[in-house]
């Protein structure tokens, strides 16, 4: 007699019936620290299907191509349904960066529960009943934490299923679970007093400013630099907390179905179900918030940010509103970078202002500048005695957006590079590898790397990069962006080691990577990334400064993190032309 299978999709136990065989549809669903919940039975995990890299960049295309046709009929709907009767661009500038992602998000877990359906498995599936109904996210913010959530994505891969339609094998009843309460501390409530004192007295120094800063990741030496640079206050501003309003009922306007041609079963899915998703600030609430985001005032001509024009919906509001109603011009820097990947997020932030850009133009609209969270950095001297930095990589639990990264569970196939880079290592040398994990997203890697080496490797408990180049002798990066122009800048001799075919650089860049290849900067291999530290493990800086390895980190600090002496005049010029 076979055996029953059941489809587990999501970590919610409750979907995994009770001792049958297990097919987890990704990694996600098996939480490392509750290995004794599934490790002893028998089970499966499918592959993500963005591992297969040629079909990743096809839908990549395919996505910018949607997204764009979505979008020009989804902002005049909206333009209809609200009242706001501004150009295009208003409503690009708020609801671009929730759109891009959200329709990325949908389309990934239609493939993963269709590559499931696909598979030469046959299993059962349980539906997870939840007492509550699942509600669109506030804000852009909430939206993010929203698609990490169990819950939603067991909810998303339902709806998924059930429009396909697959039939349920049973049908079990969640139990609510109370919210937890976040707790903040006496120091922190004092911080943020005075800070947001210091913040009033800026926003007023700063008033008759051309130039507006709100995000702009300049240090505050930096800020004022550029003012002096300018002959007037520039300085970030905080105008943009705020307490959103409760809604009663939700908009009829979420049953809508975008009126698009749709040329497969995914397009009529998403036409049928992209309204519910909307956030409330950017339909319920719109009008609530232009209305405060319009009392705002600035006389600056040029609004500047590094970050603003994602995470905080009230400044795009305003900053939309700015644009559109009084000729403003917007200007966008990255807030981190090193070799640019290919494709952008559908090129949102070149659509909708000048970019600045850590490294060599890529696009129309952009514009290298020295990079903002590097100005005013310190060279730091390696310690003889010091560690082998590893700078560790988390990614999300669920796929977040398309990207040319190591989306998902493909991060554990990175993660077992490091770790077979580690065990390649000499005794010696091991003794002195100090690991700082990226911030926890889900997959508990320091928890991983602690169990496999019997907690013989150090754990940093550092909180910034700074912290850790300053104890090191020598730098390991995992990942080919900030954190890699951070270290190459410090002066602390580095590699990267990464598994290049999960990062696709620009084509532009390639010359250039395999140049730091060629000068043992870069590693793909863990092995001979380990040989390598053996071999200078005496004298990295040796090494470091030797001819051929300086023109190769000259020539890389040119193209991707060139900060300039003057760089004041640099970042004066690029911004007040904008003006």
């Amino acid at each position: 007699m076979r055996m029953k299978k059941i489809l587990a999709l999501t970590a919610l136990k409750e979907g995994w019936g009770v001792d049958e065989e297990v097919i987890f549809l990704g990694e996600w669903c098996k939480d490392y620290r509750e290995k004794s919940s599934w490790e002893s039975r028998k089970h499966t995990t499918l592959n993500h299907h963005w591992e297969d890299r040629i079909k990743l960049a096809k839908d990549y295309h395919y996505l910018a191509e949607l997204y764009e046709n979505i979008f020009q009929i989804l902002s005049k709907e909206l333009s209809k349904e609200t009242g706001i009767k501004y150009e295009e661009l208003f409503w690009r500038v708020v609801i671009g960066p929730w759109l891009l992602h959200q329709i990325a998000v949908l389309f990934d877990r239609w493939e993963t529960v269709n590559a499931a359906l696909e598979s030469h498995y046959t299993f059962d599936i349980n539906k997870l009943i939840f007492l509550k109904p699942h509600q669109p996210a506030t804000d852009y913010s909430h939206f993010h934490l929203q698609i990490q959530d169990h819950s939603w994505n067991q909810f998303i891969y339902q709806e998924i299923l059930t429009f396909m339609g697959v039939n349920f094998s049973s049908h079990i009843e969640m139990i609510d679970e109370s919210k937890k309460k976040s707790a903040i501390s006496i120091i922190a409530m004092i911080k943020a007093k005075v800070k947001s004192a210091l913040n009033k007295l800026i926003s007023a120094i700063a008033f008759n400013s051309e130039v507006f800063l709100f995000q702009s990741y300049l240090s505050f030496i930096s800020q004022l630099k550029l003012s002096i640079s300018i002959k007037q206050a520039a300085f970030d501003q905080n105008k943009f907390n705020w307490n959103s309003k409760r809604i009663e009922n939700l908009s009829a306007f979420r049953k809508s179905i975008i009126e698009i041609n749709p040329t497969n079963n995914f397009e009529i899915f998403l036409k049928n179900c992209l309204c519910q998703f909307i956030p409330i600030n950017y339909l319920e609430l719109i009008s609530y918030h232009l209305q405060i985001a319009s009392n705002i005032s600035t006389r600056a001509k040029v609004i500047f940010t590094a970050n603003g024009h994602y995470s905080n919906d009230l400044f795009k509001i305003w900053v939309a509103d700015q644009v559109c109603r009084l000729n403003k011009r917007l200007v966008i820097s990255e807030h981190g970078s090193s070799f640019p990947l290919m494709g952008n997020q559908f090129d949102h932030e070149v659509s909708i202002g000048r970019k600045i850009t850590w490294s060599k133009p890529t696009r129309k609209n952009e514009i290298q500048l020295s990079p903002n969270l590097l100005i005013g950095k310190k060279k730091i001297k390696p310690l003889n005695k010091g560690y082998l930095s590893v700078i560790g990589l988390e990614m999300p639990l669920y796929t977040h957006r398309c990207e040319f990264t190591p989306l998902s569970s493909l991060i554990l196939k990175d993660f077992d590079q490091k770790i077979d880079f580690m065990h390649s290592l000499n005794e010696e040398i091991r003794k002195k590898v100090l690991y700082k994990p990226y911030s926890d997203r889900g997959w508990h890697l320091a928890d991983r790397l602690q169990n496999i080496f019997n907690s013989s490797i150090q754990i940093s408990e550092d909180s910034s990069l700074a912290s850790v180049i300053k104890k090191s002798r020598l730098i390991v990066c995992t990942y080919p962006m900030t954190t890699f122009s951070e270290a190459m800048t410090s002066g602390v001799p580095t590699i990267l080691l990464c598994l290049a075919d999960n990062w696709e650089i620009d084509p532009e860049f390639a010359p250039l990577w395999k140049k730091l290849v060629k000068s043992k900067i870069i590693f793909s291999n863990a092995e001979l990334a380990a040989n390598h530290i053996e071999e200078i493990w005496d004298a990295p800086n040796s090494w470091w400064d030797s001819h051929e390895i300086k023109l190769a980190r000259e020539d890389f600090l040119l193209n991707c993190c060139d900060v300039v002496k003057n760089w004041e005049m640099q970042w004066a010029n690029a911004i007040l032309q904008n003006g």
